[in-house]
């Protein structure tokens, strides 16, 4: 969700999108809601959820008279980077993702017994012919460390992080 406060000379929002890509921005959707307290919208109603970039958004108030300034308005980022697909294949003790066309880097995480994730590992991103990333998960878990785990894969565009909360998590047996 996006969320902001509504202003009380606007009676509606414009807003604006583009990905780090071109910068050129576009009105992608405009949003009628008056009073006082804040709006908040769904960012899947602003991009598509299957197209993983960095976006930045910009939302405008507007009145009957007067657009607000796209330059003067604040910036959003929105890290749609997380691959879709991970997997880990037990017999190799291989984890398996899609490789994700902007990120940099990808970052490993792990559940806590608090429910909070903590950073196992950061894996550089390798821009080949193949379209799939594999890492062994003795590359951040202890060979001598049973359990279950907990892990989710984030992905990251020179320092723009993906959201921990979207992405999917796998259940890892050592």
């Amino acid at each position: 969700m996006i969320s902001w406060p509504l202003l009380s000379n606007a009676s509606s929002y414009n807003i604006y999108i583009t990905d780090t890509e071109n910068n050129d921005y576009i009105l992608r959707h405009s949003f009628t809601q008056t009073g006082t307290g804040r709006a908040e919208i769904s960012i899947y109603d602003i991009i598509n959820q299957n197209d993983l970039k960095v976006y930045l958004v910009k939302i405008v108030g507007v009145n009957s008279q007067y657009e607000g300034n796209l330059a003067e308005a604040k910036v959003i980022t929105i890290a749609n980077i997380n691959p879709n697909s991970v997997f880990y294949e037990t017999a190799t003790n291989l984890l398996h993702w899609n490789k994700v066309k902007c990120a940099t880097s990808y970052r490993i995480y792990m559940k806590m017994p608090d429910g909070s994730y903590s950073l196992k590992y950061t894996v550089p991103a390798v821009y080949d012919s193949s379209s799939e990333v594999t890492l062994s998960i003795y590359s951040f878990i202890n060979r001598e460390e049973h359990g279950t785990f907990q892990i989710k894969v984030i992905g990251e565009s020179n320092g723009v992080v993906g959201n921990i909360g979207s992405a999917s998590e796998v259940t890892i047996y050592n």
